[in-house]
């Protein structure tokens, strides 16, 4: 008989990852733990509280608000430098992979992972190698599992960079899947719901402020991104229709204002509700409906 623990939703993960198609993909997973193991001198495997601390502390150092790369894609190289990585990627549909970006950030701010691509399984393999042995000894194995939320409407994949932000969320790359809601004299306007969602569905949000210059190679035009924060010298370049331009700091609360200000001129009884990865958002309507 194994005895064993679960534990649902022990933390999520909103980061971004590099993908050879798709360029830079935000997401957000739902981490699960099962583990199974000898009961210690409390008659416990381990304390909930204990597990799920040490679990969330190393998830979040080493996956959360983070650039995921994977090392083994051979369309993305990684320099480390003494204070920071410098990324080289090239991404693309079909075998053409024209698009190209450079990232430089401080360390903490990239983990890379020993994949060929980024998905839930490489993921998972990650916390295998690495979480697993932290564990207490009389754990003897641990389970994982990396699931998306049920979202049953249509989402967008959008990641970004806060350069005023204290904490890890001016990392120029992270990014988040979430839900958004365009409604209409208080119902959901599928129509208009659906087309915004399609039009962001990979999507990176830049600040105009953050813009330092624009150039063409190969007929694309690139946007050079960068700012200094707390944890240090960002830097990015991609091509231009990969990204939104918006008129403030990319912050939940301006998306929202964003998205109200280029709907509500469509129908003025507009009210917009656009998340943040699981269940936090901001939303912005007409006080007066």
């Amino acid at each position: 008989m194994q005895k064993g623990l679960f534990i649902e939703n022990i933390t999520n993960i909103d980061s971004s990852y590099f993908d050879s198609e798709l360029g830079i993909v935000g997401e957000t997973y739902i981490v699960d733990m099962h583990l199974y193991g000898q009961l210690n001198d409390e008659d416990m495997i381990i304390d909930f509280s204990t597990i799920k601390k040490d679990a969330k502390a190393f998830i979040d150092k080493h996956l959360d608000h983070l650039f995921l790369v994977p090392k083994q894609n051979k369309h993305i190289k990684v320099q480390q430098h003494p204070s920071h990585y410098e990324v080289h990627g090239h991404y693309g549909s079909g075998d053409k992979k024209q698009k190209k970006l450079h990232y430089i950030a401080p360390h903490a701010a990239l983990t890379l992972i020993d994949s060929t691509h980024i998905s839930p399984e490489s993921l998972v393999d990650y916390l295998e190698q690495n979480l697993t042995p932290q564990l207490p000894k009389n754990i003897q194995k641990v389970c994982y599992t990396l699931r998306y939320e049920a979202i049953p409407g249509p989402y967008f994949r959008y990641s970004h960079g806060l350069r005023n932000h204290q904490g890890n969320c001016q990392r120029l790359i992270h990014g988040h899947r979430s839900k958004m809601l365009i409604l209409n004299q208080d119902q959901l306007d599928k129509e208009c719901t659906q087309a915004q969602c399609q039009a962001w569905q990979v999507i990176y949000l830049v600040d105009q402020h953050d813009i330092q210059n624009r150039f063409q190679e190969e007929n694309i035009d690139y946007l050079s991104i960068a700012y200094d924060a707390p944890q240090g010298h960002f830097s990015l370049s991609l091509p231009e229709q990969d990204c939104q331009i918006m008129p403030k700091l990319v912050t939940i609360e301006n998306i929202a204002d964003f998205l109200y200000q280029k709907h509500v001129n469509l129908k003025p009884n507009t009210q917009v509700r656009v998340y943040e990865g699981l269940q936090k958002g901001a939303l912005c309507q007409n006080i007066s409906s």
